[in-house]
């Protein structure tokens, strides 16, 4: 079971998977946390170097990206999915939507197809983390983390933030019950409330589609 976090920088994922992870353990629910340029994974150094060095070359950006995102569907999500295991992941395909679709050179059309071309694997549900722009740069500044607004611009986030939002509605609207958004400028208590109830549902239905597979059976 595949389910993604999106969400700009300082929206919280980071710190809401891993607590969302230790609260699926401490269950008995075999999990993991993931992401695809995870700092475990041997691919990751090279391929975040060679991200940071196409900053200002999209189309070289996407191909980086592209190239972790194969890499992590056969080293771990497949794996993981084969085991029944629940995959937690930071950042997938709304993520690069939102990111590298701002160029004209990477539409979002274009990744839109890409993705269906490449039969990457569809999360089994995405949770965005919504906050404000403003609200995300001063959590990373208060964490005392680079700020990637300074670096990447304001206005970029902002973009990020409507794409964001616009596509989520679209899943919304074409996949009920495969994305939620969660008001990320409430409380880390009450984003972590809001997360395990979506997260329990799933695993829930889950459930009752097995037990009925074995029934019919």
């Amino acid at each position: 079971m595949l389910i993604v976090f999106e969400g700009i920088d300082g929206s919280g994922k980071s710190t809401v998977i891993e607590r969302l992870h230790e609260h699926l353990i401490n269950r008995n629910i075999d999990a993991i946390a993931t992401s695809e340029f995870g700092n475990s994974f041997p691919w990751a150094r090279t391929l975040r170097a060679e991200l940071m060095a196409n900053k200002s070359d999209p189309i070289a950006q996407y191909h980086t990206v592209l190239k972790a995102r194969d890499q992590h569907v056969i080293d771990v999500i497949t794996p993981a999915k084969k085991a029944d295991k629940v995959i937690l992941m930071d950042r997938y395909l709304m993520s690069t939507l939102a990111y590298q679709g701002q160029s004209e050179f990477t539409p979002v059309r274009q990744l839109l197809d890409d993705h269906d071309m490449f039969r990457f694997p569809v999360a089994d549900l995405t949770i965005l983390l919504a906050c404000s722009p403003s609200t995300a740069q001063k959590r990373q500044q208060a964490a005392g983390k680079k700020d990637a607004f300074d670096l990447a611009g304001r206005e970029f986030f902002e973009r990020a933030h409507e794409i964001y939002i616009s596509c989520a509605n679209a899943v919304m609207r074409e996949r009920p019950g495969k994305m939620v958004i969660i008001d990320a400028e409430q409380s880390l208590d009450d984003v972590l409330h809001d997360v395990v109830n979506a997260v329990s549902a799933l695993l829930m239905t889950e459930a009752a589609w097995e037990r009925a597979q074995e029934v019919l059976a």
